[in-house]
């Protein structure tokens, strides 16, 4: 009984690993339309009083198989961890826009991952490079500003859950 449930639990661990990085489509972008929220972080803007936390809520439409168009805005603003205690709203919540574009897989943190380049149109528009997993109704995403370090760990929005 012990090696069928063995077998069981790595069958599931291997079909959640094949799983990644844009599911069983042969589009990478599919894994990634719709709308996502991130997980609670901690932020910081220099015209607000203190630390807060919030959520992105992102939503990327097909382009093409390789591209996605996205965009997002913030959730409401928390003064705890778990962005269980609303604090207030964003005062300017304009949605900020940029595209995706998917290159090829590669290994990230033990997952295969979908490579990307993303630019997005805010004022100075800036450009990052990264990696970009789905797993099931999550996505997780690790960028970082093009010419800086590249990144080591998942992003602190990750994960995205569909929405």
């Amino acid at each position: 009984m012990k090696n069928v449930l063995k077998l069981g639990l790595a069958a599931v661990a291997i079909s959640a690993l094949a799983a990644c990085g844009g599911g069983d489509s042969s589009e990478a972008t599919d894994a990634y339309v719709g709308t996502w929220k991130s997980a609670c972080y901690v932020r910081s803007v220099t015209n607000q009083t203190g630390t807060f936390y919030t959520k992105r809520i992102r939503t990327n439409t097909k382009v093409s198989a390789t591209e996605l168009a996205s965009s997002y805005t913030y959730d409401n603003i928390y003064s705890d961890a778990a962005c269980a205690v609303p604090w207030g709203t964003w005062s300017n919540n304009s949605p900020i826009t940029g595209k995706y574009v998917f290159g090829a897989k590669a290994q990230f943190l033990g997952a295969a991952a979908d490579t990307y380049v993303y630019n997005d149109t805010a004022t100075p528009a800036t450009t990052y490079t990264g990696y970009m997993v789905a797993t099931g109704n999550q996505i997780f995403i690790a960028d970082a500003l093009t010419g800086s370090a590249p990144p080591t760990s998942w992003s602190s929005t990750s994960p995205y859950t569909k929405q």
